[in-house]
């Protein structure tokens, strides 16, 4: 995708990258910053086209724009500011790339949401800041925040919230390296953030939970040559383990099982617990009658079992009360053509184990069953095959009927007539493949009793705003934009599918997508993520933006040039789609 496209409108994020699809090698011709009193602005130009990427940091406050494949050819340059506009900087912030940063004065920032980057041309841009704020300190005052002015932080720690598997500390810039203890004989958990702010965005000191064993949570900022940010956990019980697990945008404490009394060095607590119902014990999980179901076998009946998908995860969980795993209790072993990606069952505390999974592209689930000391779970479907080509003849599983639903979605081609979007190797234009896989992909939606409009069906240019106001004219259920990715014609080792979201709603929409896509297409993943592109801040359903390769790549673009694959594509949209259908609808 020719990501000018999407600059139309587009805001900035604070610690996230808005856009970042390197261009051509050029040079940095011109700037100039007008302070304006309603809206200062930065105009530059370049001497080829070029791509810009836009983050806001704070400690200090500053805007910064990355120009990729651009060089100053001159000395850095610094231009003192008055008022809230301290400073405009400009240098090679590495071989690849100029910077120019807009530091605002102490206590100042701007609302990242009212950032606006616009493209005259693929040279010449503009960036239209809202007028610069003063900060509120922890008392409700204006000025400079107290002891944070100074830190120079490589993350932020913007928001911390509860999940339905535990708790998310959402960060910007990098992810950081948590380091936790224990204190007070495992009341309180002690997380340290290393080389990590709060962002003046942060205002959760001190959170009530009652939560996962949860009592309170504290947040406090530690001052120093390398700040750090403290997260104290206070339990009401001390029998929780918890574990951490990076991600993108993030990291999630998740309690995994709960420990007993022998385990905790220093404890005196006997080793057995006075219960009205002794917990049934979980002897072994396994796939039967050819992988089209997940059975659980216990020594006793099961009963009160809650199935469902997890939100978070993308995952199916069930949920079995008053169980427990046996030490040596058997797990099923993913062979090649299993039914799942991925599987894990834990004992989430003492009475209760978990089982998550992730379904392979095209197993739909079914049913749960419980008969006396055996629960069944069917796997329908057929799951296809990671890594098919079109030269790798199958059939694939049938697409599941939604016409029960009554939903109507939106599926956006991107670009189109004047606009072709990105041009590849061998010439393959962005807009000829994602009209042919949203064509096909809009033909198989309607098969299975979906109700689709198109924002083009042809090769004309539509802007941004006439595709969103369709879909929330129509009040469609879903919307889907698909895109191919490009990078400079010098990189064909960058290939790979990702698909990118906005909203809660539609990273799940997103999962769902991107995870049919890698197993129907043997494809690299390069992920789900998060992007405030134009189509997706301002639908008013869940929406999802689909790049469906690279037109640079070398792998991609022979893929996407061959209607047999664009066909095999469409099938894994669509399969995505419905997967996310069934599940929410």
């Amino acid at each position: 995708m020719k990501s000018s496209w999407l600059l139309s409108g587009l805001a900035g994020m604070v610690g996230v990258l808005l856009l970042s699809s390197p261009a051509e090698a050029g040079r940095l011709q011109s700037w100039q910053l007008n302070r304006s009193t309603d809206s200062p602005t930065l105009r530059f130009t370049t001497d080829d086209d070029v791509q810009p990427r836009v983050q806001l940091l704070a400690n200090p406050s500053r805007l910064v724009i990355d120009l990729p494949e651009t060089r100053l050819d001159r000395p850095a340059v610094t231009q003192s500011e008055i008022g809230a506009i301290q400073s405009l900087r400009i240098a090679q912030f590495d071989g690849q790339t100029t910077r120019i940063v807009i530091q605002f004065a102490p206590g100042y920032t701007i609302d990242p949401q009212q950032v606006r980057v616009r493209g005259a041309s693929p040279t010449q841009w503009t960036v239209q800041m809202p007028q610069p704020v003063q900060i509120a300190n922890a008392s409700g005052e204006q000025g400079e925040q107290e002891n944070q002015g100074n830190f120079r932080a490589a993350s932020q720690l913007e928001e911390l919230r509860v999940t339905p598997d535990g708790f998310f500390l959402r960060t910007g810039g990098e992810t950081p390296q948590i380091r936790q203890r224990w204190e007070d004989d495992r009341r309180r958990l002690i997380l340290q953030l290393p080389n990590t702010a709060l962002s003046p965005s942060f205002s959760q000191r001190q959170i009530e939970i009652d939560r996962y064993g949860v009592e309170q949570i504290q947040v406090d900022q530690a001052a120093g040559d390398s700040p750090n940010v403290t997260v104290t956990l206070i339990l009401s019980q001390n029998d929780t383990d918890w574990r951490l697990s990076p991600g993108s945008g993030g990291v999630a404490l998740i309690p995994i099982h709960s420990i007993t009394a022998a385990q905790r060095p220093d404890s005196s607590r006997s080793l057995t617990r006075s219960a009205p119902d002794q917990p049934a014990t979980i002897q072994g999980i396994d796939f039967a009658d050819s992988g089209r179901q997940l059975v659980i076998r216990a020594d006793r009946s099961l009963t009160n079992l809650e199935s469902g998908w997890n939100r978070t995860t993308a995952e199916y969980q069930i949920v079995i009360p008053n169980a427990r795993l046996a030490d040596n209790t058997a797990q099923p072993r993913l062979e090649q053509n299993s039914p799942v990606l991925r599987f894990r069952a834990e004992q989430r505390d003492p009475t209760t184990v978990v089982i998550q999974f992730l379904p392979a592209a095209g197993i739909v689930i079914g049913e749960l069953r419980s008969v006396q000391q055996t629960v069944a779970l069917s796997l329908q479907g057929r799951r296809i095959p990671a890594g098919s080509t079109p030269s790798s003849p199958r059939t694939p599983a049938p697409l599941p009927n939604v016409s029960d639903s009554r939903i109507t979605i939106t599926i956006d081609p991107g670009h189109g007539g004047r606009d072709p979007g990105a041009v590849g190797i061998g010439g393959i234009r962005e807009t000829d493949i994602v009209l042919d896989i949203s064509l096909q992909v809009a033909e198989l939606l309607q098969r299975q009793g979906v109700e689709v409009l198109m924002t083009r069906t042809d090769e004309r240019e539509i802007d941004l705003q006439p595709r969103v106001s369709l879909a929330n004219r129509a009040r469609a259920d879903l919307f889907v934009s698909i895109h191919a990715n490009s990078i400079s014609l010098s990189r064909p080792d960058v290939n790979g599918a990702e698909t990118y979201y906005y909203s809660d709603s539609g990273r799940v929409l997103a999962q769902a997508i991107q995870n049919s896509i890698i197993e129907a297409t043997g494809m690299r993943s390069r992920g789900v993520k998060s992007a405030r592109f134009y189509v997706l801040r301002n639908t008013q359903m869940p929406a999802a933006l689909v790049e469906v390769g690279f037109v640079t790549g070398a792998e991609d673009a022979r893929l996407l040039a061959d209607r047999n694959f664009r066909s095999t594509m469409a099938q894994a949209i669509v399969r995505g789609i419905l997967q996310y259908v069934q599940q929410s609808f």
